[in-house]
């Protein structure tokens, strides 16, 4: 007689594993999607696990998570290879609670790794193949060997000093350490006791033993760079000032693809080259940098920074120029900042680094006339071409030879550099206006004739014309999102072109201006260290007008033309500015025209954006108004209402609008009681 038998299929569901891995036992904790399973150690074994999840819950889809640690990731690749969809995390990026801090054990850590899992808390952090973990375990080895190194040769000179033997003068200068006649002299020393000869022979042997694995360990390495995975690659990277072979490999095992880097922002965080920060409402704090790190990479970073300061002279003017502001110590960290930028460059578009930076310079220098008799024998020229005009380099370097001639200037040295640091391509051009004999090339009324030049080059090549682009070029300034990431750049985007068009005559205007692109600006000042510092952060504003949950940007990262000392320019010109061509009142007229019929905020805004005038208020916590400001886009000039009379000021806009509310309110009152006393009848 047949027994029955009822099998349970788990089909369709998916169990959530949080294993906290040790060397001789598993705690596991299994979940469901509404209830906790099991929980249980086990032998150190995938095929264990996947053997009691087959049993206890056939044919359910099965996740897993485990903390990146001693065990490397050869857990992942068997568990992925049984059919589990398991992640590696890093330990830091588990959410933990307090209670679980305090009473911290093996079942609490696999627990709370499965409850993030389920929750979708946590990203799994990238996972080498095993041929690439044993490339990397060879470069690691060397550079234990080189550290090993190091402590046995400080081992010995201590041996030397506790047993009062002192090391010949010939010996302590540069490079006369550990050469072939100091061992020899080593072994020489005489010293009271066979013990004590004996203990300095010892430390001798180790020493020679771990060269000679040195040595070995140079010679694998070089034949491993000769390989087709890591030939071309590291042919790429030397030709970065400051990287040589052993750094590169060293770089080219840690990151293995850089194309899982979307950009040089991320590698760096990885490598642990970013500041941490803490802010919270009001209070920036900016601090030193990360302890979350790649400390294989960090260090050979840093290391190749200081050989790329003696090696290229742009990198040895930034450093020196940093080394005004802050120690060495943190001047050479920004270096390193730079060359991480450089690499990804190289690796990303698998191009060379061409560091001829100072060579141009020495050659326009040499171009140059031996006696220059005007001020500013430089001229630097920018052109914009309309976002819509569909332009090659090639198309490019002929309207800016075209421009040059144009000008007169045409048989003078010049550098062409393309520049995409906001979203629209331009072109810079630097040139000089002098002769071969040092006297100025004429250039009487050049804007006019350099507004000529790009009108006949707008007709020649079929461009958007200039002047049209003025009118619109700022309404197409587009409001920063803190959603789609590069923050940096969407802040150049509005920044740049805003300061270098804009006037405005207060920090209050500058708000107000920004404001209308999610972006805010405060000034900071104080000491820091010891030492003053004065600058702007630039933050990034929500929906609501409020603070964005991002970090605030330093001024001094986009470059000059965001600077406080660009900012602090326009304060001061602008005055002049608007008073000289009247914009005030070209504003005033428009605004006083929008007034006579507008009764509210709303048709106001309405009644002044035919004029291209954007209104923006300012209120308090009780929704008083507390300023006014009006930018005209079309003058490019940013006003406060009081600068445009009293009956422009926030008091006078508050008491027209509520008097109109209160007789709207009134108004609407009357005509209901109107219509219930209708009814009654």
């Amino acid at each position: 007689m047949r027994g029955q038998r009822n099998e349970i299929s788990f089909r369709g569901q998916k169990i959530y594993i949080g294993i906290d891995v040790h060397l001789k036992s598993w705690s596991v904790t299994v979940l469901s999607e509404t209830s906790v399973l099991k929980k249980f150690s086990q032998h150190p074994s995938p095929e264990a696990l996947h053997g009691f999840l087959a049993r206890s819950y056939p044919g359910a889809e099965y996740h897993s998570v485990y903390e990146a640690g001693f065990c490397g990731f050869w857990i992942h690749e068997r568990l992925t290879a049984l059919g589990i969809d398991n992640i590696v995390v890093n330990p830091g990026d588990v959410p933990t609670k307090s209670s679980e801090k305090l009473r911290k054990s093996d079942a609490v850590d696999s627990s709370k790794l499965a409850r993030s899992l389920r929750a979708n808390e946590l990203k799994g952090i990238y996972t080498p193949d095993s041929a690439s973990l044993e490339m990397r375990s060879l470069i690691r080895l060397k550079n234990s060997i080189t550290k090993d190194t190091t402590r046995q040769k400080n081992r010995i000179k201590s041996q030397l000093r506790y047993l009062g033997i002192g090391i010949p003068q010939e010996f302590l200068e540069p490079f006369s350490n550990w050469s072939k006649r100091f061992i020899a002299w080593l072994k020489e020393v005489e010293t009271l006791t066979p013990s004590g000869r004996q203990a300095l022979d010892i430390q001798i042997r180790h020493l020679e033993e771990l060269r000679r694995q040195k040595l070995e360990m140079t010679r694998a390495l070089r034949t491993l760079a000769k390989t087709d995975r890591f030939r071309e690659p590291l042919r790429l990277i030397m030709t970065v000032p400051g990287f040589g072979q052993a750094t590169g490999m060293a770089f080219l095992s840690e990151i293995c693809d850089i194309a899982r880097f979307r950009n040089a922002e991320q590698l760096a965080a990885y490598i642990g080259m970013i500041p941490m920060c803490h802010s919270s409402g009001e209070k920036d704090g900016t601090g030193d940098i990360t302890v979350r790190r790649n400390a294989v990479m960090r260090c050979n970073l840093i290391e190749a920074a200081w050989v790329a300061v003696r090696q290229d002279p742009a990198m040895n003017l930034f450093f020196t120029e940093q080394c005004k502001r802050m120690p060495k110590s943190k001047a050479i960290v920004k270096v390193a900042r730079k060359l991480v930028n450089r690499l990804y460059f190289v690796l990303k578009h698998q191009t060379e680094y061409v560091n001829d930076v100072m060579k141009t310079a020495e050659e326009f220098h040499n171009s140059m006339p031996e006696c220059i008799r005007t001020e500013k024998p430089i001229v630097h020229i920018s052109l914009n071409p309309d976002p819509k005009d569909e332009i090659d380099d090639e198309l490019l370097i002929t309207i800016a030879e075209e421009y040059l001639d144009g000008m007169g200037w045409g048989n003078q040295p010049y550098i062409i550099y393309k520049h995409t640091d906001i979203e629209r391509i331009h072109i810079h051009i630097v040139t000089t206006q002098v002769d071969i004999t040092g006297r100025k090339i004429n250039d009487s009324h050049r804007n006019r004739r350099s507004v000529a030049v790009i009108e006949e080059l707008e007709k020649k090549y079929h461009l958007h014309p200039a002047k049209e682009q003025k009118k619109v070029t700022l309404w197409q300034l587009k409001p920063v999102d803190y959603h789609k990431g590069d923050l940096k750049n969407q802040i150049a985007a509005v920044v740049k072109p805003a300061l270098a068009m804009y006037r405005f005559q207060t920090m209050g205007e500058l708000r107000a201006l920004l404001a209308l692109y999610r972006i805010g600006v405060e000034e900071l000042q104080g000491t820091r260290a010891g030492k003053p510092y004065h600058g702007l952060v630039y933050t990034v504003l929500d929906e609501n007008g409020e603070k964005a949950p991002v970090t605030p940007l330093k001024a001094s990262s986009l470059g000059d033309d965001a600077s406080l000392k660009k900012v602090e320019t326009i304060l001061a010109s602008s005055p002049e500015k608007i008073k000289s061509a009247n914009l005030h009142k070209m504003t005033l007229h428009h605004v006083e025209e929008a007034l006579i019929e507008a009764l509210s905020e709303e048709e106001l805004c309405k009644r002044l954006k035919p004029h291209h005038i954007d209104l923006f208020l300012r209120r308090n916590a009780h929704n008083r108004i507390t300023g006014v400001t009006f930018i005209d886009h079309e003058n490019r000039c940013v006003l406060n209402g009081s600068r445009l009379g009293k009956r422009y000021s926030a008091n006078a806009f508050n008491e027209r609008f509520n008097a109109v509310k209160e007789t709207r309110e009134t108004s609407r009152q009357v005509k209901k009681e109107s219509n219930i006393k209708l009814k009654k009848r």
